[in-house]
C-alpha cells in the first residue's frame, strides 16, 4: 500500500509538471484553457479556476489540456478565432511552444528534484583515504588517514568528490593537496585508465587511483616471534581496540595512538577470536579479551617495524585441511610473501597476482612467511587458481567512517542536480537511439509493472533514490511525448507542420481518423509494455519455485 501511494505521487507530480507547461505557455500565449486534467476518465473532483476547469479522474495514468480550437478545420491556414483565444488561431511558432512545454517542463523537473535531494542528504564520507590497495598508483604516494583538500586546484570535501574528479582524468596527472596529520604535502598520482561498466551496460574509461574510503579495523599481523608484540602476547588476528583506555576504531587511529606514547609503556585492549563448539555438529568463534602491555621504543623508527606490529591484509586467516595449500604446509597465521617473485602487500594484491596466472605456464611458486620463517613451494595448478581453491581464506574487517554534512550545501546539491540530470538525460537518449536502430531489443523495455516494481525498490533505498528516479522517469516522459505519435505533443506538432506545408488545416473527419490510428498505436505499445512486464515477473516466480 505504501509503495502504491508512492506511485500515485510520483506520477502525479510527472503529470502535473508536463500539463502545467503546457498551460503556462498556452496562458502566455493568449490561448483558452478549457480543461485542465490530472488523471484520466470519470472525475473524482472539479474545481474552476477562472474560465478553466480543473479537474482530478480517477485514472492516473495521464492527463490532458483541453485548449480552445477553431470549427470548421477545413479553413485555410492562418484564419484567426474573431477573440483569437483559440490554439489554431496562433501562428505555428506559437503552437509549437505551447506543444514543446510540457516535455520541456519534464525535463527541467529532474534538476529540480535532485537538487532538493541533493540539499537534503549533502553529506557522505569525507575525502580521507581509508584503504590504499596495492600495485596501485597511489600505493607509493598516499596513506591511510591521508585528507584530500583538492584535486587539480578544485577543493574537495567528501569522498564522492574524490571519486568523481579522478574519474573524469583517466591516464593524466592528477595534482592533490593532502593533510596528513598536521603536515600539508603537494603530491602528484597518475589515474590508471580502468574499464568499467555504467547501469545500462555501456563499457567506459574512467580514472582510478586505487583508494576507497572504508577504513581497516585494528586487526593486526604478528610475523616474528622474536617481536616485541609477539614477546608482549599479541598473535594475528588480534583486534585492539583500546590503547590505555581510549577506544581504537580503526589501523591509522592505533597508529597514531601509539606514535603519540612513544618510549612508554602501553596497556592495549585486545579481542582474541577463541574457536568454541557450541554443539556436537557446530562451532563458531568467539573474541576474548584480554590486556597486553607493549612497549613502545623511541626514536623516529617506523612503530610498526619497531614493534613488529603489521595490519593484517596479507594474512592467512583459514586454510582448508586436505586442500592445495594445507598439503604446501600453510597454516592460519602465516602470511603471503609473494607469487611467482611478485611480492604479495594484501590479500587483494595476493588474489589479483593469482588472477594474472591465467597467462602463465609453469608452475605455480608461493612464499610465505611462518612463525617468522620465510618458505617457498611450488604446485602445478590444473585450473584457475584462487584463494578459494587453493584452500586459502583471508580476513580483514572494514568499517566506514561517519559521514559528513559539506560546508557548502548549496554549491553542492546545484552541482549534483545538473551534472545526475545530465547523465540521466544522455542515458535516456543513448537508449532510445539504441532502440530504435535495433540494437536494444524491445523485450528490454518496462511498463506500468516494472515502473512500480522500480518506486518500491526506490523508497526502500531513501528519498534521494526514489526522487532519482522520479527524475529518470521524467526525462523518459519527455522524450516519449516527442515521438510523432498522434494524440502526443510530438504528433500534434508534426501535424501541424503538415498543415502548415499543406496549405489548410485537416478536415474534421481527417483529424479525427489521425486520432484513432495514434490511439491504436498508444494501445499497442501499451499492450507491448505490459507482455515485457508480465514475461517478466513470469520468469522472477519461476526462478523463485524452480528446484
Amino acid at each position: 500500500m505504501v509503495t502504491l501511494l508512492y506511485f500515485v505521487v510520483l506520477l502525479g507530480v510527472l503529470i502535473l509538471a508536463h500539463e502545467a507547461g503546457h498551460y503556462a505557455a498556452a496562458r502566455a500565449a493568449g490561448v483558452r484553457v478549457e480543461r485542465f486534467s490530472i488523471g484520466l476518465g470519470p472525475p473524482l473532483l472539479r474545481l474552476a479556476l477562472g474560465e478553466t476547469e480543473l479537474r482530478v479522474g480517477a485514472v492516473p495514468l495521464g492527463g490532458y489540456v483541453r485548449l480552445l480550437d477553431d470549427e470548421p478545420r477545413d479553413t485555410p491556414v492562418g484564419a484567426a478565432h474573431p477573440a483569437g483565444i483559440s490554439f489554431d488561431a496562433q501562428p505555428l511558432w506559437r503552437r509549437s511552444l505551447i506543444l514543446l512545454a510540457g516535455p520541456l517542463m519534464n525535463l527541467l523537473l529532474p534538476p529540480v528534484a535532485l537538487f532538493g535531494a541533493a540539499l537534503a542528504d549533502a553529506s557522505g564520507p569525507p575525502a580521507v583515504v581509508g584503504t590504499v590497495f596495492a600495485d596501485r598508483p597511489a600505493e607509493a604516494a598516499l596513506q591511510p588517514g591521508d585528507r584530500i583538500l583538492s584535486i587539480d586546484g578544485q577543493p574537495v570535501y567528501l569522498f564522492e568528490e574524490v571519486a568523481r574528479l579522478v574519474a573524469e582524468r583517466p591516464g593524466r596527472r592528477v595534482r592533490l593537496e593532502v593533510l596528513r596529520g598536521e603536515r600539508p604535502l603537494r603530491l602528484e598520482v597518475t589515474a590508471v585508465p580502468t574499464t568499467v561498466r555504467d547501469e545500462a551496460g555501456r563499457t567506459k574509461r574512467v580514472g582510478r587511483l586505487g583508494i576507497a574510503p572504508f577504513l581497516p579495523l585494528a586487526v593486526v599481523g604478528v610475523r616474528s616471534p622474536r617481536s616485541a608484540a609477539w614477546r608482549a602476547g599479541l598473535r594475528s588476528f588480534d583486534r585492539v581496540v583500546s590503547v590505555d583506555g581510549d577506544p581504537v576504531d580503526d589501523w591509522p587511529a592505533l597508529l597514531a595512538a601509539l606514535e603519540r606514547r612513544r618510549g612508554r609503556t602501553v596497556s592495549l585492549g585486545v579481542l582474541r577470536p577463541t574457536p568454541t563448539d557450541l554443539a556436537a555438529e557446530a562451532s563458531t568463534e568467539l573474541y576474548a579479551p584480554r590486556l597486553i602491555r607493549l612497549w613502545l621504543p623511541p626514536g623516529p623508527a617506523d612503530i610498526r617495524a619497531a614493534t613488529g606490529l603489521e595490519l593484517a591484509e596479507a594474512y592467512v586467516r583459514d586454510v582448508r585441511p586436505g586442500s592445495p595449500a594445507w598439503r604446501l604446509g600453510l597454516r592460519p597465521g602465516d602470511r603471503i610473501a609473494s607469487v611467482d617473485g611478485r611480492p604479495a602487500s594484501s590479500w587483494d594484491a595476493f588474489r589479483r597476482l593469482l588472477g594474472d596466472r591465467s597467462r602463465a605456464r609453469g608452475p605455480l611458486r608461493l612464499a610465505w612467511w611462518h612463525a617468522g620463517e620465510r618458505r617457498e613451494a611450488s604446485l602445478s595448478p590444473t585450473g584457475p587458481v584462487t584463494p578459494r581453491t587453493l584452500g586459502l581464506g583471508g580476513w580483514l574487517p572494514r568499517r566506514m567512517p561517519e559521514a559528513t554534512r559539506h560546508p557548502h550545501p548549496l554549491r553542492y546539491a546545484w552541482r549534483y542536480a545538473w551534472r545526475e540530470s545530465l547523465e540521466l538525460l544522455e542515458l535516456t537518449a543513448w537508449a532510445f537511439g539504441e532502440l530504435f536502430r535495433g540494437a536494444l531489443p524491445v523485450a528490454s523495455v518496462g511498463g506500468p509493472i516494472a515502473v512500480y516494481d522500480a518506486v518500491g525498490e526506490a523508497v526502500d533505498h531513501g528519498p534521494v533514490s526514489y526522487l532519482r528516479v522520479m527524475a529518470f522517469l521524467s526525462i523518459n516522459l519527455a522524450f516519449i511525448n516527442l515521438l510523432p505519435i498522434p494524440l502526443l505533443d510530438g504528433g500534434q506538432l508534426a501535424i501541424a507542420l503538415f498543415e502548415t506545408a499543406r496549405g489548410r488545416r485537416l478536415s474534421p473527419r481527417g483529424r479525427t481518423l489521425v486520432s484513432l490510428v495514434g490511439l491504436l498505436l498508444l494501445i499497442a505499445i501499451m499492450a507491448l509494455l505490459l507482455v515485457n512486464d508480465l514475461q517478466r515477473l513470469w520468469a522472477q516466480l519461476a526462478g523463485t519455485v524452480a528446484p
